[in-house]
């Protein structure tokens, strides 16, 4: 709300305000004299015997006739002997004075007795809601006596007098009579009581459903209908039975009469806020002065200053204006966009001009018929109102609910059941402000463990950890995951030590169910904290790179029971450096920086070299001599890596160009190939342009995937391998045997070699016999499936001279040679 607006509307609440306090204060003051007993109509009085003087027998009861202002008209009816004193007499008096006598002569005398007379001041507060009953009681009347109405317009206008509205009988039949002839009225405070009930159940689904705009616009016409509910009722004879003392109710069915004004406005108010804000003020003023006036209105009826019969006239003409400048509004709004919306808020504005205009028209004829049509329209008004904008709700319904499915796409991992990574972005903002730790829990080779035993199974592996983790309310705020076997927690704990105790029972419990689960695999979760406190201005992304800064880093605190890692101020440290590296990377490969180093692959055939892995290295103009270790992990957090990658390989294309022009056979030269070049397929093509032009080096290429790279989209790996085999280039799978391997990429895509990870060899190898035996298993399902292989990491003589009794192909690792520097590669192990 803007200011002006709050400037507005805080004086209309306290003219309501004060009202209401003036309502209530005047129904416990007022008289009750003041109200008069209102009726429909009950049984007819007779149907003959009426006698008009002015020389006229009345004859038709449903005959209406007109006294002028200032003409005085008398009727008499002559008591039979079918009344009873138990017998009420009713009659319709539209503001006229009136006394009836009982006479013993048709023509009466001075000195008949007044049975009832209207009070000296007519223009009491209660004339202006229309039809006006009076009843006489039949008691003490003599049989064969007359009774005679004397009527005298003192009014500014004609009156009407219909004959059909003398009625007569016992009480019980007048109020059967009166509910039952009064069905229209009675429909009509149902309906408008039932349309309340049914709004304001609309009105809390909309409030469930988070339709904000709607709420506002229905909670407004539900109020709108239980106001000219309840103005229908003050204006009918029904609450006459319901309390003794109906000046209160009278009082609070003014109010309601009131209140119809602004809210019926109100609804334009917020219908057309969304389509500008002109309207907003202009409403606001209008509401604002029209309560100002009821409210000076009101006190000078109290206190019998004003006649009410002017307060109504001035309503009326106001009322009127308002709707015209409410149509002349919707229309030119229409006019200017001429949207469905616009077209429905106008044909609401046209009701009600057009049912205005018709009781306008008819109150000067019959006021009986201008109340009907003002309830006839006003209820036409109300349902078409809430037809309308029901309709307009149910469409937002069905976007809601179509977002709410796109939202629960985007929050919610189909596969675990767990929220995503964005449900944690856009709830970031809820959680406790002191506190907190952020942590990253990571299942190191999910992608390769998926191929190992399905994704189904690792899916329900992923979801036992989320399970376990959202148990623990008392220290786990949000838990989301991200996937590629990696959670993000909010944690709220007083310390680390709390956090220690929660990972290292909790995640003990885990590896318990899993191990009962599925004996098959041991899963060994790592984690990465990062001490959070009571920062407030710190982002999901800075939190990332924080618990990824802290990840296998050497200088993060690290807890060697739980392979967690904590985020240090030596960590921050070495953030700033890295961003310092991020930046230096398009100097380093604009100034050739990166520099190719080939670790040879070592034939166990002829002992000669004929493949090398190439290998980057950084000649950092400030830092001095940087292996892949300082960079390469900082370069693959930034998804920068790929351009590495590239860098690298065209490097090598030129080497062994440069070979073959020299006469030299070159070995089978093999690059790394990281995910992020599958993930930018724009980079593919740079690889493929290499080797479009560079058709000649193309035998002497082998790119390296690693396991994990393959599971990653086995249709565009497949692709890239067969594009790849097309230039006459090699392929080979990287890291076998790290993490989670399985034969079931090597089975479907077409790799030429298989590198064992140096991992397998390691420990107990060729020493622990099962061991050599499972691995001498290996390279036998390799052979048969037509690979050739390569054995990583092998630094000692014994495991050289175990890996050819297994009929190994190549070998790799400091036994022969570290990486080296291609001259001295040239020098040592280049065939000539």
């Amino acid at each position: 709300m803007n200011l002006k607006e709050h400037k507005l509307r805080l004086p209309i609440l306290i003219l309501l305000g004060a009202m209401i306090v003036i309502m209530l204060v005047a129904s416990v003051i007022s008289h009750d004299s003041n109200f008069k007993i209102e009726y429909q109509s009950c049984q007819e009085l007779g149907q003959e015997g009426w006698t008009v003087y002015k020389e006229e027998i009345v004859q038709d009861t449903a005959a209406t006739y007109s006294i002028a202002q200032g003409e005085t008209w008398s009727f008499t009816r002559k008591v039979e002997d079918d009344y009873d004193n138990d017998d009420t007499i009713v009659f319709y008096n539209p503001s006229l004075e009136v006394t009836v006598y009982e006479s013993d002569t048709e023509k009466g005398s001075k000195d008949d007795r007044i049975l009832y007379q209207t009070e000296e001041d007519t223009a009491v507060f209660g004339d202006e809601f229309g039809s006006i009953w009076q009843q006489i009681s039949c008691e003490g009347i003599e049989q064969g006596h007359y009774l005679r109405w004397e009527f005298y317009n003192q009014t500014e206008k004609t009156q009407k007098l219909t004959m059909s509205l003398f009625k007569v009988g016992d009480c019980s039949s007048v109020y059967i009579a009166l509910w039952r002839e009064s069905i229209f009225a009675s429909v009509a405070v149902n309906v408008c009581i039932a349309l309340f009930g049914l709004m304001l159940v609309y009105l809390f689904v909309l409030k469930y459903k988070k339709i904000d705009f709607y709420v506002g616009v229905f909670l407004n016409l539900a109020f709108f209908a239980l106001a000219f509910g309840l103005w229908i009722y003050g204006e009918s004879a029904f609450f006459q039975f319901t309390q003794d003392s109906p000046m209160a109710k009278y009082y609070f069915s003014y109010f309601a009469y009131v209140m119809l004004y602004p809210l019926g406005m109100a609804y334009y108010g917020y219908e057309v806020k969304e389509k500008g804000q002109q309207f907003a003020p202009l409403f606001s003023r209008l509401t604002a002065v029209y309560l100002a006036e009821k409210f000076v209105i009101l006190a000078l009826l109290v206190t019998g200053v004003v006649e009410v019969s002017q307060s109504r006239t001035i309503d009326r003409i106001y009322i009127f204006i308002s709707m015209i400048i409410g149509f002349v509004f919707c229309w030119r709004k229409y006019r200017q966009k001429r949207t469905g919306k616009m077209l429905r808020i106008l044909i609401g504005a046209t009701i009600l001009l057009v049912g205005m205009i018709v009781t306008l028209s008819t109150r000067y004829i019959n006021e009986l018929v201008a109340t009907n049509v003002t309830r006839i329209y006003v209820i036409v008004y109300i349902v078409y109102l809430m037809v309308v904008v029901i309709g307009d709700s149910a469409k937002e319904f069905q976007e809601n609910a179509e977002m709410k499915r796109l939202q629960q796409m985007v929050w919610v991992d189909k596969s675990t059941g767990a929220h995503t990574e964005q449900y944690f972005k856009d709830h970031m903002k809820d959680m406790k402000k002191k506190n907190r730790f952020f942590m990253m829990l990571e299942i190191p080779g999910i992608s390769v463990l998926s191929q190992s035993i399905g994704h189904e199974l690792s899916d329900k592996m992923m979801r036992v950890f989320y399970e376990h983790t959202i148990e623990h309310k008392h220290i786990v705020e949000m838990v989301a995951y991200t996937g590629a076997g990696r959670f993000i927690v909010f944690l709220n704990a007083d310390n680390l030590d709390a956090v220690h105790s929660f990972i290292s029972e909790e995640y003990a419990h885990v590896g318990e169910e899993l191990a009962s689960r599925f004996p098959i695999v041991e899963v060994k979760p790592v984690h990465a904290i990062y001490p959070i406190g009571e920062k407030t201005d710190i982002s999901y992304e800075d939190l990332m790179d924080a618990v990824m800064m802290a990840y296998k880093n050497p200088r993060a605190q690290y807890w060697e029971d739980v392979d967690t890692y904590i985020f240090t101020e030596e960590c921050r440290e070495n953030l700033l450096e890295e961003k310092d590296l991020e930046k230096d990377l398009d100097d380093a490969i604009e100034q050739g920086q990166f520099k190719v180093y080939l670790q040879p692959k070592v034939c166990m055939e002829n002992k000669r070299a004929t493949r090398a892995e190439a290998l980057v290295r950084w000649q950092h103009p400030t830092r001095g001599f940087l292996t892949p270790g300082a960079f390469v992990p900082i370069f693959e957090r930034a998804h920068k890596i790929g351009r590495v990658d590239l860098n690298l390989f065209e490097q090598t294309v030129e080497k062994i160009n440069e070979w073959l022009e020299r006469g030299i056979t070159p070995p089978i030269v093999s690059c790394n190939v990281s995910k992020e070049v599958f993930v930018h397929n724009d980079i593919w093509d740079r690889y493929f342009d290499i080797l479009e032009r560079n058709t000649k080096a193309c035998p002497y290429l082998e790119l390296e995937l690693t396991e994990s790279v393959a599971y990653t989209n086995f249709a565009q790996v497949e692709e890239v391998l067969s594009r790849i085999h097309e230039y006459g280039c090699g392929c080979s799978m990287d890291d076998f045997g790290k993490d989670y391997s399985n034969f079931n990429a090597l089975i479907q895509l077409p790799f030429d070699l298989v590198k064992m990870d140096k991992c397998l060899f390691d420990d107990g190898f060729p020493e622990q016999t099962q061991r050599t035996k499972f691995l001498e298993d290996i390279m036998t399902v390799f052979k048969h499936m037509g690979l050739e292989v390569v054995a990583e990491g092998i630094e000692r003589e014994e495991q050289v001279v175990a890996l050819e009794k297994m009929d190994c192909d190549y070998i790799q690792g400091y036994y022969y040679s570290p990486p080296v520097s291609i001259e001295e590669y040239e020098r040592n192990w280049l065939q000539r």
